[in-house]
């Protein structure tokens, strides 16, 4: 529902189990590629479509740009810390 994109469920319950005979599949070369393989080897089961809250939608946003002004103010953290350090004769222990 966040993403607003239909997720596609497998067919198999053991996904897993598929996930890994595609990898080996195409490891041997069975298969040229593992995008091959998994379309020879792996089935869409159902899908499930997400539903539209327009309240939920605007939390997600939200919190989405709080995520990218933290990335911004983490990098501008780190640049201030380098040069603190380069200016100084501090050594930080790893």
């Amino acid at each position: 529902d966040v993403l607003g994109m239909p997720v596609h469920l497998p067919q198999e319950p053991e996904a897993v189990l598929v996930g890994v005979a595609v990898l080996a599949a195409a490891a041997a070369g069975s298969y040229s590629s593992v995008a091959e393989a998994m379309r020879g080897m792996a089935k869409v089961g159902s899908t499930v479509y997400p539903k539209p809250a327009a309240a939920l939608q605007e939390f997600h946003a939200a919190r989405y740009e709080i995520f990218k002004r933290m990335q911004i103010h983490q990098q501008e953290y780190r640049a201030l810390e380098a040069a603190a350090l380069r200016e100084g004769s501090v050594t930080v222990a790893a």
